[in-house]
């Protein structure tokens, strides 16, 4: 694999296109050394948690309204159908699975963007959230 560093001439976009491949540029100093901007990290300042018992229709309500910067979902072992989660109006066929016992975190800004629907209706979804 060969190497190639592309230098944007002045004036050109973030992207350059050379014998019909699209290139990103990136953004780099004088010498050449990659400048990458990196944000402070997160430290969690409020923690909370709750359970949700989920319905056998479509998802129409959200699991929770919390501000959050994320969370992280588990549907209990003692489940006996999957959950699914997705956006509003998530089905059994929409939705991304969560079979009994298995998690999935996701970043997100507010548990009021998700909702989860199940076969059965009662199966339970914990969810612990940080902010």
């Amino acid at each position: 694999m060969e190497t190639f560093i592309l230098r944007a001439p002045t004036g050109v976009g973030p992207t350059i296109t050379i014998d019909g491949v699209t290139y990103r540029i990136v953004p780099s100093d004088a010498n050449g050394n990659l400048m990458v901007a990196i944000g402070a990290p997160f430290t969690p300042t409020n923690v909370g948690s709750g359970q949700y018992a989920v319905p056998n229709a479509p998802g129409f309500w959200p699991i929770a309204t919390q501000v959050c910067r994320a969370v992280s979902l588990e549907a209990l072992a003692a489940n006996t159908v999957p959950v699914y989660i997705g956006p509003s109006g998530v089905t059994v066929g929409t939705g991304r699975q969560l079979v009994p016992g298995a998690t999935i975190d996701i970043a997100i800004a507010d548990l009021n963007l998700l909702y989860a629907v199940a076969a059965i209706a009662g199966q339970v979804l914990s969810y612990l959230w940080v902010a």
